[in-house]
């Protein structure tokens, strides 16, 4: 209560304003309000003069009287204005009000009474929803949503809205309540892994809406919304092994899979790949050689839109494999009967052999003997024996006379080739048959030796012992076949093939074949080989307790180097004892002189400084020349 006196008088007017009631559902209070005279000290005060007086609240006038007459003899207070009004508050629930009274009564004069920016207490609004324990939320799990509410008889029903995905999450919701954001609405985002979206929060008290108020969230997906990768089809590209086998075989089938994956609440598969030993990252629905044997692991790879991925691993069965193998090979006359005879006119071939065994329920392999003939340096081959092994038998280990109605002179020497061959490779190995052992033959053309006389003025079998020097002008040398050697010339000489790392064939270079095999390259894989590669390169022998040279044909070296900080030497820069000019003209530099030397060098004009001679750091960053002196020549193998 606030009150002001009458200038002069001993009267006061005095102002009273309280709260009755406060509207929450209409946001609005409900005040009473009083206009009073007060009187302080003795005076028998009439009139019958004016007697006004007027209430303005909230800058709205309430109350007024315009009268005349008045009577303040007595003790008072007297109450000269009343009522009853509302007021309505602002949105948020606040209101502050100003109170102004005034008065004017005869013989008492004016006054008025003020009071500004009364408050009154606030009335509770709209809830606003609040995340728990953040508004960065994650599908699929649960989250407290609370409203903060102003009242404890205020309801709340909260809806949302994430893209164009919106539904309910509760009605009639006190304080708090969970929420977990349903997996579906991921569709909403199918090319990331996050979005906005609000909550919408309707406060009521009882049936009446008190206000509404939404809250902003970011939905994520999970770490586990991954696509998924239902299986790993895969085939065999290789038609003769799918008909002839029906199971992968090592080397030979060619492993063709298809990823199976799917994306997830609304994502698209963007790649897939697979992979096992020896191949990786291979395109879904490709293709690649199987290398491995027995139980091959196999991985898969998918990834979808939201940069999401996901990965499987299976195993599939492979049967080992390897190609037709010869352990033993021999080639001798004999006669009809098949009797070893230095002297016979037929052919007897002692063979240890064996193909891959390829079982699937039954052996899925066969073997296959072929021999063929011709005078010793000939160019046509004539086939002989064809013999098909018994079905189901993978081995061979016996002897067989050369067939074909051929009979071999005595006389003359015969090459003689002999392959074996599976269902998918030959091997083949090829040998001479010479003459029919004598002691010594003579005919027109020359002598032989151990056997009858084919070839140049001295035909030998067997070995030729010498005491004194042997001398050729010819072009070739005795060495074994796979002997490697420096050739000034630039074609290979008879016998030999240069070594430049070409693929040649396993048929026609079948002793050289035997010796190195895939040491230095395994050619197209069946019917050729590489021989050694010796462009550029020096040899240096094998050493097993060296890594770097511990396998046949490895590589290594370079032509030049680049040094690392950490190859430098140890060393230093150090700069001559001296000490520097002052500023002028003079010597810049200067130390002491030998020889009659005064050991100062003068450049004109100095600059005064102070402080440790430096060298700066130099690097070039470039590689030095790492060759010896050298002598380009050809390598040449014997073959």
């Amino acid at each position: 209560m606030v009150s002001s006196a009458f200038p002069g008088r001993p009267f006061n007017l005095r102002e009273n304003v309280w709260l009755i009631e406060q509207d929450i559902a209409g946001n609005q209070s409900k005040l009473g309000w009083q206009l009073w005279i007060d009187k302080t000290a003795y005076s028998p005060t009439f009139s019958g003069g004016a007697a006004n007086r007027s209430f303005y609240l909230d800058g709205v006038l309430r109350g007024s009287i315009s009268a005349t007459g008045f009577d303040f003899r007595g003790s008072g207070p007297w109450l000269i204005l009343s009522g009853e009004t509302w007021l309505a508050h602002e949105a948020n629930g606040t209101k502050s009000f100003d109170i102004y009274a005034p008065a004017t009564y005869d013989l008492l004069g004016s006054t008025s009474v003020t009071v500004n920016d009364v408050g009154l207490p606030t009335i509770p609004r709209a809830s606003t929803g609040r995340f728990d324990p953040s508004s960065t939320i994650t599908a699929g799990t649960a989250v407290t949503i609370h409203t903060d509410w102003a009242s404890s008889s205020f309801t709340h029903d909260i809806t949302y809205t994430f893209g164009s995905a919106s539904g309910t999450v509760a009605t009639g919701v006190g304080g708090s309540t969970s929420w977990t954001p349903p997996l579906s609405l991921l569709t909403q985002i199918p090319n990331t892994t996050s979005g906005s979206g609000t909550i919408t929060v309707v406060t009521k008290s009882g049936a009446t809406t008190i206000g509404t108020k939404t809250t902003p969230f970011t939905l994520q997906a999970g770490a586990g919304v991954v696509p998924t990768i239902s299986s790993l089809t895969v085939s065999d590209d290789n038609p003769t092994v799918v008909s002839q086998v029906g199971l992968f075989v090592q080397d030979l089938s060619i492993l063709k899979a298809t990823v199976n994956a799917s994306g997830v609440q609304g994502s698209t598969i963007t790649g897939r790949s697979w992979g096992m030993p020896g191949a990786q990252s291979i395109a879904s629905g490709s293709g690649a050689k199987v290398t491995a044997s027995g139980t091959v692991p196999l991985s898969a790879w998918a990834g979808d839109s939201r940069g999401r991925s996901a990965a499987w691993s299976g195993n599939v069965t492979v049967l080992p494999y390897l190609s037709p193998l010869f352990t033993n090979v021999l080639v001798r006359r004999c006669d009809a009967g098949g009797a070893v005879n230095d002297n016979g006119i037929s052919l007897r071939v002692d063979l240890n052999c064996a193909v891959q065994s390829l079982m699937n329920s039954t052996q899925r392999n066969s073997l296959t003997i072929k021999v063929f003939t011709r005078p010793y340096g000939g160019s046509t081959w004539t086939a002989r024996n064809v013999i098909n092994v018994t079905a189901g038998t993978v081995t061979y280990n016996s002897n067989f006379v050369v067939s074909g109605g051929a009979n071999y002179p005595i006389d003359d020497s015969f090459d003689v080739r002999v392959e074996v061959a599976d269902k998918f490779n030959t091997a083949a190995a090829q040998t001479v048959v010479a003459t029919a052992a004598v002691f010594m033959h003579w005919s027109k053309t020359g002598v032989g030796f151990g056997k009858f006389h084919e070839n140049g003025t001295v035909d030998v079998a067997g070995d030729v012992y010498a005491t004194g020097e042997v001398r050729t002008r010819g072009n070739g040398i005795v060495a074994p076949v796979g002997v490697v050697c420096e050739f000034a010339g630039s074609t290979a000489p008879t016998g030999w093939l240069l070594c430049q790392g070409q693929a040649v064939s396993r048929t026609t270079y079948a002793d050289l074949f035997a010796t190195i095999g895939t040491t230095y390259g395994a050619g197209n894989g069946s019917s050729t080989f590489n021989v050694p590669d010796k462009k550029g390169r020096v040899g240096v022998g094998l050493d097993s307790a060296q890594t770097e040279f511990d396998t046949l044909g490895e590589t290594g070296g370079s032509k030049t180097h680049t040094l690392t900080a950490q190859e430098l030497p140890d060393h230093s820069h150090v700069w001559p004892g001296g000490t520097a000019a002052a500023a002028g003209t003079g010597d810049i530099f200067s130390r002491a002189g030998t020889g009659g030397q005064d050991g100062s060098f003068r450049t004109g004009s100095g600059i005064a400084a102070s402080g440790a001679y430096g060298a700066a750091q130099i690097t070039g960053s470039r590689g030095h020349n790492n060759l010896q002196p050298f002598l380009v020549m050809n390598f040449i193998i014997k073959v």
